[in-house]
């Protein structure tokens, strides 16, 4: 029987939260307005950088129109490519775990509400020897999760039933994606970037949540 597991990525495979942070930061400095911390980043993050840029803003009251919004956004993310590497590393015994899903004939995917350029870049730099089914960021031809077009596609490249597809993420978007997908296993870890009391709530409609790698290994066999 085939099987497959589709991952997010920041928070998720990749603490990235300080690359994210100094890309914002860097650009947020363009418009006067002042740097955000870590936890502020870790809040605005999930939905795509431009909304994440948008909730950095707004930290300090600044609203801008879409066009200068568009503008800054370009910016930030060519700042990003360029140091989309410089602190981000996987989570303690990501790598190990994803080797032992690929040997135990699990077709693993990537999909990341990231830029698609980003997130190529970041798993071919962090996870070069891992098999990867399926890596796809943020495209104007996929809608952004919580959509579940994304785990569509992975379920038709790994040959695997959609609503038999392991998704696995950190965020309340990667909770509703489980839930608009209608997947029978979802699970949601508590290292990513957001607190417990956050995702909670989805234990209730039967998301996992998992606090170590160990429990994770549980949860997806």
């Amino acid at each position: 029987m085939k099987k497959a597991i589709l991952f997010d990525l920041d928070g998720t495979l990749v603490d990235t939260i300080e690359d994210i942070r100094c890309a914002i930061n860097h650009t947020v400095k363009l418009t006067y307005n002042r740097e955000i911390s870590r936890e502020e980043c870790m809040s605005v993050v999930g939905r795509g950088l431009k909304n994440a840029l948008i909730g950095a803003l707004a930290f300090s009251g600044a609203r801008y129109p879409e066009d200068e919004i568009d503008i800054l956004y370009h910016e930030l993310i060519s700042f990003y490519k360029n140091n989309a590497c410089v602190y981000s590393k996987p989570y303690d015994g990501i790598t190990e775990f994803l080797k032992s899903m690929s040997q135990n004939g699990y077709a693993l995917g990537v999909l990341s509400n990231k830029s698609d350029v980003l997130v190529q870049e970041i798993v071919e730099k962090l996870f070069s020897d891992i098999n990867f089914t399926f890596i796809q960021g943020f495209c104007d031809k996929i809608p952004l999760k919580p959509d579940k077009a994304g785990v569509e596609i992975f379920a038709k490249l790994s040959g695997v039933p959609i609503e038999e597809v392991i998704y696995v993420g950190d965020s309340e978007v990667d909770g509703e994606t489980i839930i608009n997908a209608h997947l029978e296993k979802g699970i949601l870890v508590t290292w990513g970037f957001r607190p417990r009391e956050m995702i909670e709530k989805f234990e209730k409609q039967g998301i996992k949540l998992v606090n170590t790698i160990e429990e994770l290994k549980d949860g997806v066999n």
